[in-house]
């Protein structure tokens, strides 16, 4: 009886662990996530301005490196992506039409 209820505690405070992880940000992420977000402030704000997206970081003031670490993409004369590598082959993406990030494999 007890060898039951140790082992469904245990199954418990796995799911729990593993369902909270997702919720750990790793720090990197997070200031990468701060910085994306200070650049879709200055994209939109440029719209606002002009009326339309730049096609580039340059007419808002931030130098491109190709290293990045974030990058920008205009899709079509509304919409844009920002984006950083989060692991190989992975990373965090927002989209200006759905205005959120998003894990991109």
């Amino acid at each position: 009886m007890k060898k039951s209820y140790l082992i469904e505690f245990g199954l418990s405070l796995l799911f729990i662990v593993t369902s909270c992880s997702n919720l750990i940000q790793d720090p990197r992420e997070k200031k990468l996530i701060n910085e994306g977000n200070k650049i879709i402030t200055k994209i939109e704000t440029y719209r606002k301005h002009f009326g339309k997206i730049p096609n580039y970081l340059s007419e808002i003031g931030i130098k491109e490196i190709e290293e990045g670490p974030l990058y920008y993409q205009k899709i079509d004369s509304t919409s844009y992506m920002v984006w950083f590598g989060t692991t190989l082959g992975k990373s965090k993406t927002y989209y200006s039409s759905q205005k959120r990030w998003e894990n991109r494999e």
